[in-house]
This record gives structure tokens, sequence and C-alpha cells, in this order.
């Protein structure tokens, strides 16, 4: 292999067939032999990004680590300059990066699933690192933490951790770490599981990192609406996870954002299209108690006029949904009170 700039020669450990430098270095300071294949993968969709991409792209470069990195890009059909500034670096960096750009967008397109297979294919690593072109990495060593971290704990499926929300039209950010409980004995953070997930969200795609060779274990593709939330659903079933009291980066609330302002009604909308498909394919307590609660939280706004709500034609075949999805009980605290995140602020 190729020496990086004063950072040595890389040696291989004698637990893996990767070979290791001796010290993190930064990726746009690395460069290896082609034979070497990249132990992560940073996945990024883009588009019309042309503000923020730049940021994106040298947060990936900035990343200090000590084994090979790949970067896959995927433009999807732009009309500002998104492609011309990723093709920039790529030509900069042809070793790191692949890229890939699309002629048609692929969002709602009904083979979405097949026009992006390419991208899909072409990650390589043993994890995959996500991040989406207006986010970006704040922490030089996130992905060094979060592939040791799931190195020495092979029964951890993924990992995430804490991030500062930034509203572009007025530069506010706001803290995201979610300290629900104890740190685990002698760790920067801790495991969660499904239950923990049904009580708050804690799994920001541009905090995450997972082991790609899970995602053989299930089929996101039978889905219609696939979200995040469908990966880390079946990722928290196939093992554990854990949560970095950390932060890692920024999520960027912007206009032209997919999901970041859509408004109050399309994201309660989208969340019971998101939950009715998952628990019919899964019913089991998370995804009924998820859709339970989505269906409570748009009856509530609907009765008590804030936005977000529903037609009143809607609201009795939603309460009866509702009552057939309560199980024990305790479900009945879901009519009653809200589940809502709890937050840090530093």
């Amino acid at each position: 292999m190729k020496k990086t700039s004063d950072s040595g020669s890389a040696r291989k450990n004698k637990h893996s067939p990767y070979p290791f430098l001796p010290r993190p270095v930064k990726l746009s300071e690395q460069s290896w032999d082609e034979s070497v294949l990249p132990l992560v993968s940073v996945s990024c969709l883009a588009y019309m990004h042309a503000p923020f991409i730049r940021e994106a792209i040298e947060g990936f470069l900035m990343q200090e680590t000590t084994f090979r990195v790949e970067i896959i890009i995927h433009d999807d059909a732009s009309t500002d300059s998104t492609a011309e500034i990723i093709k920039e670096y790529g030509k900069k960096h042809p070793r790191l990066f692949t890229c890939f750009f699309q002629t048609e967008n692929t969002y709602s397109h009904p083979e979405k699933t097949a026009l992006r297979k390419p991208f899909k294919d072409a990650k390589q690593g043993k994890y995959v690192a996500v991040c989406e072109g207006d986010d970006y990495w704040t922490d030089p060593l996130k992905l060094q933490k979060q592939f040791v971290f799931l190195e020495e704990n092979p029964e951890y499926s993924f990992c995430v951790g804490g991030f500062m929300r930034l509203y572009d039209d007025t530069k506010q950010q706001i803290s995201r770490l979610s300290q629900i409980k104890e740190n685990d004995t002698g760790k920067s953070g801790y495991t969660f599981s499904l239950p923990e997930m049904q009580r708050t969200w804690l799994t920001q795609p541009l905090t995450a990192m997972y082991r790609r060779a899970l995602l053989k274990q299930f089929d996101l593709s039978k889905y219609k609406h696939t979200r995040d939330v469908h990966l880390f659903y079946h990722l928290a079933k196939t093992g554990k996870a854990f949560y970095f009291t950390e932060y890692f980066g920024v999520h960027r609330f912007h206009p032209g954002g997919v999901h970041s302002m859509q408004g109050k009604k399309k994201t309660a909308q989208n969340a019971y299209l998101v939950y009715n498909e998952l628990y019919k394919a899964n019913r089991d307590t998370f995804t009924r108690r998820k859709l339970l609660f989505t269906i409570t939280g748009i009856v509530k706004r609907t009765l008590f006029w804030k936005p977000g709500g529903a037609r009143l034609t809607k609201i009795p075949g939603l309460v009866l949904k509702a009552l057939f999805l309560i199980r024990p009980a305790s479900d009945f605290h879901l009519f009653l009170r809200s589940s809502k995140p709890v937050h840090t602020k530093t």
C-alpha cells in the first residue's frame, strides 16, 4: 500500500485481513492500493443541494480514520449545480468517490427501487454511514468511533448519536441529544432497542452507522412508503443498538428539504402511512403501538383544531381503528398523553 501523508504505512491487524494505519488520518490525505477494500461506505443522497453539498462533502473528507473509506453519492436529477459540485470533488478524489447521476428524479417514481439499485449495490464496506447532501458531520472522528464500537461489539446492529438541528432561515441551532437513560458502564453512550424507539425518536440517519450484511435479512422493497424508520426498525430486530451521547453533526431544516419543512399535516399523514404499512407487514408490539400513537395524535389535533389534523368525517374511522389496536389496558395511556423525546441542551 502507498504511504499516506506523514501517516506511515498501513499494517494488518492480526485479527483482520484489512490493513490499518497506525493512527487516524484525514480521508483527503489517505492513499490506498486499489486491492484494499473499504471498511466503511459513506452513503449520500443529494437533490437540489447546491447551497449545502460542499459542507456535506467537506464533512466526509475531514473524517480521520485508520481504515479505508469510500464515498458513494447519488444525485437525484438536480436541476441546480449540485451535480457539477459533486463531479468537481469526484475528479479531485477519484479513488474516494463513486458518483451516480440520475436523469429523472426517483423520489416518487414507481420504479424507484430499481433505479436506485446501482447506488445501493455499489457499496462495498462492512459498515454503512449515512448523511444526506443538506446535512453535515462536525466530529472528525465520527466514523472512527462508530467503527471501533461495532468491531468490538458484534452483537450490535447499528449505532447513532446526538446532533444539532439548524434552521437555515434564522440560523438558530437546537440541541437534539437524547439522554433517556444512563450511559452504559465504561461507555460514552447507552444501549437501546425497540421499546426505547417506541418511546422516543433516537435514529437520526446522519448520525448512523450500521452493518451492511444485515440488509440481507430483510426486504425493504416490499414497502410502498419506505422511510428511514423501516431500516432502523428492521435493524433493531436483528440485534442491539447503541446511542452515543455526543454530537456527530448538523441536521439542516430548510424550505427545500424533503421532510424538514413539509408541515405538520403532511408529517402526520406520512407517519400514518408509514406505521400502518409497517403494522400490516409485521403486527408486533412496536408497530402496533406506533400506529396507535400516530392515530391518537391525528385525532387530538383535529378535535382541538391544531395543525396536522384530519377531516372531521375521518375521525370515527380512526377512533375505531385505534380501539381495535388497543391490547392491554395500559395502551389507553396513549389516548391521554403524548410521548415526547427527552433532550438535554448544552
